[in-house]
């Protein structure tokens, strides 16, 4: 069977990073897409032959780390924060379903990116979270460092509280508490099914213990699930990708605070780094 012929095609693109950085980028084939963010002593033009391999199968977005060719320099700061906002940016304004390739410097940046969490909205705010809890058993604790601060986005009148997979397993980290007030938790996570009883006990568990929205997003759909804030299922998901939307009852939500208030009774408590 003939295979497809490549659109070897350039074309150009750029995007605005959160802190106001212009990051241009080299488009080339057709396909799931690819983003590649090169190492420190290469230029995004310097991927041109891999992609044109790629085309065919992919679309391949070659883009240009901050103060170098086709992004021009308005920060002064090229920290792995910023450079991981970058990448970010990109990956948004493609589909958060591009596959990402980090060579030297950019892997660097794409593991630190993978680690993190975000929100967001159509207005283009976007907000991270740094994963908490670092899954040994995959040696994450040996490649990243866990983050310190917990991460609330206010929309539309919610509370949101995004979390990260292996936090599910710590409930002191996500414990509503009056420095931590939030309407709905949010767990994205790469869950397996060896461990799917554990995935929809703790979900159950922190909706009731944090009488809140507990929203479960697990792979492709994979046991992903919106409970509410009895621990009761709105939603429940199988294996396909899917997009749904779910109304949430805040003024019910309060009410059932009101009702029950056993967040009154609960422990005071100290985090420690």
């Amino acid at each position: 069977m003939p295979q497809p012929e490549a659109d070897l095609s350039v074309t150009h693109g750029s995007v605005i990073s959160p802190d106001g950085t212009s990051l241009g980028f080299l488009r080339l084939g057709s396909g799931s897409p690819l983003v590649v963010c090169h190492g420190a002593f290469t230029m995004a033009q310097d991927w041109l032959p891999f992609a044109a391999r790629m085309a065919a199968s992919h679309t391949v977005y070659l883009y240009e780390r901050r103060g170098r060719g086709i992004s021009p320099n308005v920060s002064d700061d090229f920290a792995i924060d910023a450079e991981v906002e970058d990448l970010g940016a990109i990956v948004a304004s493609i589909g958060l379903d591009a596959a990402i390739l980090g060579h030297s410097f950019g892997g660097a940046c794409a593991l630190a990116y993978a680690a993190r969490g975000s929100i967001a909205t159509p207005g283009g705010l976007t907000y991270w979270y740094d994963k908490r809890h670092l899954f040994r058993m995959g040696g994450e604790h040996r490649h990243y460092h866990g983050g310190a601060h917990a991460l609330i986005v206010e929309w539309r009148g919610a509370r949101l509280c995004p979390l990260v997979c292996y936090d599910l397993r710590f409930p002191v980290w996500s414990r509503r508490r009056p420095e931590l007030e939030y309407d709905v938790v949010i767990y994205s996570a790469n869950w397996p099914a060896a461990r799917r009883f554990a995935w929809t006990a703790l979900l159950r568990a922190r909706a009731i213990e944090n009488q809140a929205y507990c929203i479960g997003v697990n792979r492709v759909g994979d046991d992903s699930v919106v409970l509410d804030f009895s621990g009761q299922p709105l939603l429940e998901l199988n294996q396909h990708a899917q997009v749904i939307t779910v109304p949430l009852d805040l003024p019910g939500l309060r009410a059932w605070r009101d009702k029950f208030p056993a967040h009154l009774d609960a422990d005071a408590f100290t985090l420690e780094s």
